[in-house]
């Protein structure tokens, strides 16, 4: 078997084991595929991913970067280096590669949802809903993307359209908690006392038993305002 060939079963591999959330083991056997093929693009893009899923951000970054110096017009590339980024709330060098990604692949919509949600968390709110708009318009049905253009019409003052989009989130989703959080949240603010109760107990009665105890007492404590 050649190491061309080699370093492809290592990757299967790794795959079949990333899936497995054996993540640690996957690891290992995309560092075979590389060391037998150097020039293995989606072997640095699977441990990048990997790395990413275990929080070691920094090495996630060196695989992207990696990657991206052997094939520098692949838009996966640019656009997950960037998600990596936003983690590290590095937003200014995520929307980077987030423009470059949209310049390679204009008509994949999670590059422009990721770059609104970066622009939304630097104050761009304006061209965060841009990019919202043009996510919302290639794929319609993603609930995080009415959402977060929710959250950012909520920070300009448009409250009925931010209203209007955590309606639209919850009804793709109605299983959020945070979804039916932030519409409560937001109902209170503007008085609408009885639908934002209503809105709160869905959230907490939707918190799973063994999540974060900060989340329950946030809107606990949401709850206890309105009365």
């Amino acid at each position: 078997m050649s190491d061309y060939e080699s370093a492809k079963t290592y990757y299967i591999l790794g795959e079949e084991k990333s899936r497995n959330e054996q993540y640690h083991d996957a690891i290992s056997d995309y560092d075979k595929a590389i060391c037998l093929n150097p020039n293995f693009i989606f072997a640095y893009l699977s441990r990048g991913l990997t790395k990413k899923r275990l929080g070691q951000y920094a090495d996630a970054i060196e695989d992207f970067n990696a990657a991206i110096e052997r094939e520098p017009k692949l838009a996966i590339l640019f656009y997950n280096r960037g998600v990596v980024k936003v983690d590290l709330q590095q937003y200014v060098s995520a929307i980077r590669d987030f423009d470059t990604a949209i310049q390679l692949e204009p008509i994949h919509p999670s590059p422009y949802q990721s770059r609104g949600y970066a622009k939304a968390q630097i104050g761009n709110l304006t061209e965060a809903v841009n990019d919202f708009d043009i996510a919302i318009s290639l794929a319609p049905n993603d609930a995080d993307t009415y959402f977060n253009r929710g959250a950012a019409k909520t920070d300009l003052g448009h409250y009925d359209e931010a209203i209007t989009d955590f309606d639209t989130a919850i009804r793709l989703d109605p299983e959020s908690v945070v979804y039916y959080y932030a519409r409560g949240v937001l109902k209170s603010y503007l008085g609408i006392m009885l639908e934002a109760k209503q809105d709160l107990q869905i959230a907490l009665k939707l918190l799973p038993e063994n999540d974060d105890v900060h989340k329950k007492e946030q809107i606990e404590s949401a709850l206890r305002q309105l009365k």
